[in-house]
């Protein structure tokens, strides 16, 4: 009877011992799968889950100006890539590229004598003006500092006037400026307004997915979607913004512009113009 009872005590011995060792094993085996999976996820170069930066803000898509019969417009680019910036001017229906040796637009103008003046930026991301005078083939440099609005070259989110770097409180999508004044239509919808060279800024009328804005007299006209239009204008009077009418019913890619001409204004849909006397019945050039 000792000899069994012993027998039952060394059986229930070793069947602790097995639990034991068990035990310790998926210990060590769990720890030693923790600190791997640690090292993965904090060990630089290794394969943990890559994260995308925040997205920048959106920098305006282009410029466009316009006269009676002369419109120049382009895509605004961006001097870190070092892509050239080519322009396209069309005169009464006849159109040309133009290669002013830029990588980044910042300001556009034209004049009722066929001149072309931009400031844009060079490879260093520099601002520099350059005219192209009617009939002639070469750019120039005009004399003395820049004076004029432009955005500031590599910045999405400011404008640079004659008292420096400004930040309008949003990133611009379109800018339009006369002397000390300037109006801006931003990113997230807003359209402000400054009477200061950019010192100060008011002005939150809205317009969802805004496209372009300029000056109408003491108002705006916009272009952003409307319901069954692609492309729609708007006036903006008194703190609001009303529908006035469809500028391009169907999508279109490309560029979507906006510029006062001294007949009215002409809007650059992808590759259309398209005008309007009242900033409200438009009409594609040439039909």
């Amino acid at each position: 009877m000792t000899t069994q009872r012993t027998w039952r005590w060394l059986a229930l011995f070793v069947l602790v011992d097995l639990v034991l060792v068990a035990v310790m094993f998926r210990h060590v085996s769990g720890d030693s799968e923790d600190a791997s999976s640690t090292s993965v996820a904090t060990a630089p170069g290794e394969s943990a889950e890559v994260v995308d930066p925040a997205p920048a803000a959106e920098t305006v898509a282009g410029l466009v100006e316009a006269t009676e019969d002369l419109t120049v417009w382009g895509a605004r680019g961006s001097c870190g890539s070092g892509s050239p910036v080519v322009l396209t001017r069309d005169d009464a229906g006849v159109r040309e590229e133009l290669d002013p040796g830029i990588t980044e637009l910042l300001r556009l103008d034209v004049n009722d004598a066929g001149d072309v003046y931009v400031i844009g930026a060079d490879a260093d991301c520099q601002p520099l003006e350059l005219l192209l005078t009617e009939g002639a083939t070469a750019w120039i440099d005009p004399p003395g500092p820049i004076r004029r609005w432009h955005l500031t070259p590599g910045d999405p989110t400011t404008l640079t006037t004659p008292v420096g770097v400004v930040d309008p409180g949003c990133a611009p999508v379109s800018f339009v400026s006369d002397d000390a004044e300037g109006l801006v239509g931003c990113a997230d919808g807003r359209i402000r307004t400054s009477d200061d060279d950019g010192a100060t800024w008011e002005g939150d009328v809205a317009l969802e997915s805004l496209r372009s804005v300029v000056r109408a007299g003491d108002d705006a006209v916009a272009l952003a979607p409307a319901e069954d239009c692609a492309v729609g204008s708007y006036r903006v009077a008194a703190g609001s913004a009303a529908f006035s009418g469809c500028v391009q019913p169907e999508e279109s890619e490309g560029l979507t512009l906006l510029a006062a001409s001294g007949g009215g204004y002409v809007a650059v849909v992808g590759e259309e113009l398209i005008r309007s006397t009242d900033g409200s019945t438009w009409e594609p050039v040439g039909s």
